[in-house]
């Protein structure tokens, strides 16, 4: 279940203008993904398949094409804890960073 409150009172700083202001370039965010052959994914999938669970743990792969602001996987140690690192995120072009902070 969910709960809505409207407001007219929207700073800056508040939640829904971050959100707002971090989905302006959703659709050139889209349009930036990169395509890959089929059988590439397979691969990428065979990956996780085997490595699911596995503990220690550093996955493989870029973060550069990760997109600002991205959480991912850093390392998972022998006692299954996760370690996630952020990927530095940008500044739009007025100035405002397009990060939502966290709770």
């Amino acid at each position: 279940m969910f709960s809505l409150r409207v407001s007219n009172f929207c700073t800056p700083d508040s939640i829904p203008a971050q959100i707002f202001e971090s989905l302006k370039d959703l659709t050139e965010r889209l349009d930036s993904r990169e395509k890959i052959d089929p059988a590439d994914f397979e691969q990428m999938m065979a990956l996780r398949e085997r490595t699911h669970h596995l503990a220690p743990y550093s996955p493989v792969g870029k973060v550069e094409d990760l997109f600002p602001g991205t959480w991912y996987l850093l390392h998972i140690d022998e006692k299954h804890r996760r370690t996630y690192e952020r990927k530095k995120v940008y500044e739009t072009e007025n100035g405002c960073s397009c990060e939502v902070k966290d709770s």
